[in-house]
């Protein structure tokens, strides 16, 4: 099933180098979850293989979910001061950040 959130029910986020790289949310939300980040080529190896196959050489960040280098900032705009207008009970982009790093 392919869904355009992503929640605990998801088993993978298929995106792009680019965003993981400079995460948008929808990243940091699957970083914060332990979601697997993978590549298309991960779609791609399981239509090819008529089943699931192994993850790892399509994933996009290491096992901790954290991308190899964090830029300054990033389209989510993890790299601003934090700030948000939104409701209080949503976690921050830092500490969501934080959270997946761990």
């Amino acid at each position: 099933q392919i869904t355009n959130s992503v929640t605990r029910a998801c088993t993978h986020l298929i995106t792009t180098q680019c965003e993981a790289d400079s995460p948008t949310r929808k990243v940091l939300s699957a970083m914060s979850l332990g979601t697997p980040i993978v590549s298309e080529g991960f779609v791609n190896a399981c239509l090819a293989a008529g089943s699931l196959v192994p993850d790892d050489e399509y994933r996009l960040t290491d096992s901790s979910g954290a991308a190899s280098a964090w830029p300054a900032g990033s389209r989510s705009g993890r790299g601003g001061t934090g700030a948000r207008s939104s409701a209080a009970s949503e976690p921050s982009e830092a500490a969501i950040v934080a959270g997946a790093r761990r």
